[in-house]
């Protein structure tokens, strides 16, 4: 019969298994803080699915998890300092207020998350035997794995963004349901012991083969994006890819102007220019721009009909350096900007035209 340790022994160790229990919960400090800045929306996965875990240990254990609370109160009181940060910010800052604003990803419908996620119904036997066997640290899987899908259509501007990190609880209940359900229900069957019988069918071979045919179908979905991928590659299409010219006429911007200096375009223009040249832009990135479906209005009524008086004056308003007049914005008939006094020609190719735009304060 195997000795059990003594309790000298167990007291030697406990300061050693004290320091570890320590470290673990700092280095989960520290994860949560760089979480936290990195994804300040995060943390509301954070919060909701340790309220989630607390409360399956409450209901399954039938105790309060005191032990559990403890160690995961310095996740929450470490970065409180941080997170009252930033709701000072997003409250107060009109910058910071006007993205929070603007930027919402809203959940595509359940279908696209039921194509892309399907595979990972063999985690629902791993739930629910985690559920049977209440393994603590299993549940914890259990409280990420269900309690994200409701959070992704709050009436909350990152919605789409909280099914984030959600493939790893999946995939670990997925195997979990595989190995201690599925696998063990199908070789308790009759079909299974049937197809055995056989010399060419051996147990081993066969569980091999459902493994395989599992794999399989998880390969459709990563599939499609590779193949839009590759779509995407062969046609060249736009935005993702520029005319030569107009990566040339970008290029000029990033040598011959300043970071400073604001450029007027159209959206997708501007995006790139603020991305390739880190040119200041009229209009870029839609949740970085303040003010974006304003904006959108204006560039298409400065390209479109408009009176030189009303567009010298938005030129001024927001202190605009240079005006870029390629393909997109060609496209919106009414402006022509040549021989328009206010506006200088500064460089020009094929396809794009940039001009320096000189307009006096008093008109």
């Amino acid at each position: 019969m195997k000795r059990l340790p003594s309790s000298k022994t167990f007291s030697r160790w406990l300061p050693t298994l004290g320091l570890i229990a320590l470290l673990i919960v700092l280095l989960a400090v520290v994860a949560t803080l760089l979480l936290i800045i990195a994804q300040p929306f995060n943390l509301a996965i954070v919060a909701v699915v340790l309220l989630a875990y607390l409360a399956l240990l409450l209901l399954l254990k039938r105790f309060p998890p005191r032990r559990k609370f403890g160690g995961l109160l310095p996740l929450v009181l470490i970065p409180m300092p941080l997170i009252i940060y930033y709701y000072l910010v997003f409250t107060t800052n009109p910058v910071f207020r006007a993205w929070w604003e603007q930027a919402s990803t809203p959940s595509p419908h359940p279908l696209h998350y039921l194509l892309a996620y399907g595979p990972f119904i063999l985690a629902i036997p791993g739930i629910m035997a985690l559920i049977r066997e209440k393994e603590e640290e299993g549940l914890l899987l259990v409280a990420w794995a269900v309690i994200t899908p409701p959070l992704l259509y709050l009436p909350v501007n990152p919605q789409r963004r909280f099914i984030e990190g959600l493939h790893i609880p999946l995939s670990i209940l997925a195997t979990i349901g595989l190995y201690r359900y599925l696998l063990p229900q199908m070789e308790s069957s009759r079909l299974w012991a049937r197809i055995t019988s056989h010399e060419r069918y051996e147990p081993r071979s066969l569980r091999q083969f459902v493994l395989v045919a599992l794999f399989l179908l998880t390969l459709p979905s990563n599939l499609y994006i590779l193949a839009s991928l590759g779509i995407t590659a062969i046609e060249h299409p736009y935005p993702f890819y520029h005319e030569r010219a107009e990566v040339e006429a970008v290029d000029w911007l990033a040598a011959h102007t300043s970071g400073e200096d604001t450029v007027f375009t159209t959206y997708w223009t501007g995006s790139y220019i603020a991305a390739r040249a880190g040119n200041q832009v009229f209009l870029g990135h839609w949740a970085e721009t303040m003010n974006y479906a304003q904006k959108m209005e204006e560039a298409k009524t400065f390209f479109g009909q408009a009176s030189d008086e009303w567009r010298k004056e938005l030129l001024r308003d927001y202190n605009i350096s240079y005006l870029f007049y390629g393909p997109r914005e060609r496209a919106l008939p009414g402006f022509e900007p040549e021989g328009k006094p206010y506006l200088v020609e500064s460089y020009s190719n094929r396809l794009v035209t940039i001009y320096r735009v000189v307009i006096s304060k008093g008109g």
